[in-house]
C-alpha cells in the first residue's frame, strides 16, 4: 500500500545541507513591470536573509542594477544568470539546496520557451543544460512568469522541484504568482502544518490560493494555474497533494520537504515514523476539508475543521515528546497540547 512507501520514503529522507538561492527580475518592458519584479526580487533576497540563508550565498540580478547597488549583483542578462549557476556549482556540495527564482515575463518561440531578460532571453533548454552540472544537489526552480509552463517538461527530473505560474505555454498574460509565493515564503500563515516553516509545497498551495482569490473577487477568467513538479515524471500537478491514495500523482512529496534556509525536515523519531504517516494522513484530510468549505454546510464545516485540528494538536504532541525523548532535551516548539488557528 502507498502509506508503507510514503513511511519508508520518510525514514530514509535525507538531512538537507545549506541552502543556495538565485532571484533573478527580468525585462519588465515599462516602468510599473520593471519595478513590480524588482521589489518582489529584493522582497525574496530579504526572506532569504531573514531565514539564515548567508547573504554571499543569494544572487540578486535586477534589470537596472544601479537603483540598488548594495543589494544587486549583476544586470539580469542571460550570461550573468548562468555564470551565477556555474558561481553556485562551485560554493555548493552535495546535498545543498539551490533555489533558482524567475521573476518576470515569458514567451514561447519556436517550440522553445523562456523568460525574457535584458538582451537575449533564457530559453527552458539553457538552463537544463546548465543544472545539469549540479549534481547531488536538490534544485527548486521557480518560474514565475507568463507562458512559465513549458519549463517544467524540460527541467522534470531527480531531487528537483519545478514550479511555474502557468499550465502552458500558452497562458501568456501577466501573472499573479510571484508576489504571493515570496509572500508565503515569509508568511506564518502559509504555515499550514504549523511547524514554524515554509516548505516549497505549503508556499504553492498558498499562492494558488492567493490568487484563485483575486480572480475570483474581480469576477475575472482566471487566465493562470501554477504547477508543481516533484517527482520527475515532467508532469506537474495543478492541485499536489502530500498523500492523494494509491496510483494518484506523487507531486508534492518532495516539495512538503524543502524550505528557503531552514534544512530539511526534522527526522522522525525512531520509532515513531507511522505516527509521521498518520500526521500527513490528517494534514491531507483537512486540505481538503479547506477546499470543500464553499460545498458545505457551516456547522458541518466547523464541526469537521475543529476535529482534524485536535487531531493534529494531539499528533504533534506526541510528536514533540518523542523528539525531546530521543534528544534528551525540551523541544524548542513548546510543550502542552496547541490547536493550530484557523
Amino acid at each position: 500500500m502507498w502509506g508503507w512507501a510514503l513511511l519508508a520514503w520518510i525514514a530514509a529522507s535525507p538531512v538537507g545541507g545549506e541552502t543556495l538561492l538565485l532571484v533573478a527580475a527580468g525585462l519588465g518592458g515599462e516602468a510599473s513591470y520593471s519595478d513590480a519584479f524588482f521589489e518582489t526580487a529584493a522582497q525574496l533576497r530579504e526572506v532569504a536573509l531573514a531565514s539564515g540563508v548567508e547573504a554571499e550565498r543569494v544572487w540578486l540580478l535586477a534589470e537596472d542594477p544601479t537603483r540598488a547597488p548594495e543589494l544587486v549583483r549583476a544586470k539580469s542578462t542571460k550570461e550573468n544568470l548562468l555564470a551565477a549557476v556555474r558561481e553556485m556549482a562551485t560554493l555548493s556540495k552535495e546535498g545543498d539546496d539551490l533555489w533558482v527564482v524567475l521573476i518576470g515575463h515569458g514567451s514561447l518561440r519556436d517550440g522553445q520557451s523562456s523568460v525574457n531578460l535584458p538582451g537575449p532571453d533564457l530559453t527552458d533548454a539553457e538552463l537544463a543544460a546548465a543544472l545539469a552540472a549540479l549534481p547531488g544537489r536538490r534544485i527548486v526552480v521557480v518560474n514565475t512568469a507568463s507562458a512559465s509552463g513549458g519549463f517544467v517538461g524540460t527541467l522534470s527530473g531527480p531531487q528537483r522541484v519545478i514550479v511555474t505560474a502557468t499550465k502552458s505555454a500558452a497562458q501568456r498574460n501577466e501573472t499573479r504568482f510571484a508576489s504571493h509565493f515570496v509572500d508565503a515564503l515569509g508568511s506564518a500563515e502559509a504555515d499550514a502544518d504549523r511547524d514554524g516553516r515554509v516548505s516549497v509545497l505549503e508556499a504553492f498551495q498558498y499562492a494558488q490560493r492567493e490568487v484563485e482569490r483575486y480572480y475570483e473577487a474581480g469576477q475575472l477568467l482566471r487566465t493562470e494555474h501554477a504547477l508543481l513538479d516533484d517527482d520527475g515524471d515532467g508532469e506537474g500537478s495543478l492541485d499536489p497533494q502530500l498523500l492523494a491514495g494509491e496510483g494518484a500523482p506523487t507531486d508534492g512529496l518532495l516539495a512538503a520537504q524543502i524550505w528557503l534556509g531552514a534544512g530539511s525536515r526534522d527526522e522522525v523519531p525512531a520509532g515513531m515514523e507511522e505516527l509521521a504517516v498518520e500526521r500527513a494522513q490528517v494534514q491531507s484530510r483537512l486540505d481538503e476539508l479547506r477546499r470543500q468549505k464553499g460545498s458545505l454546510t457551516e456547522e458541518l464545516y466547523e464541526q469537521e475543521l475543529e476535529r482534524l485540528l485536535l487531531e493534529l494538536a494531539r499528533i504533534d504532541q506526541r510528536l514533540r515528546e518523542g523528539r525531546t525523548a530521543s534528544t534528551g532535551s525540551p523541544d524548542e516548539s513548546g510543550g502542552g497540547d496547541s490547536v493550530p488557528e484557523e
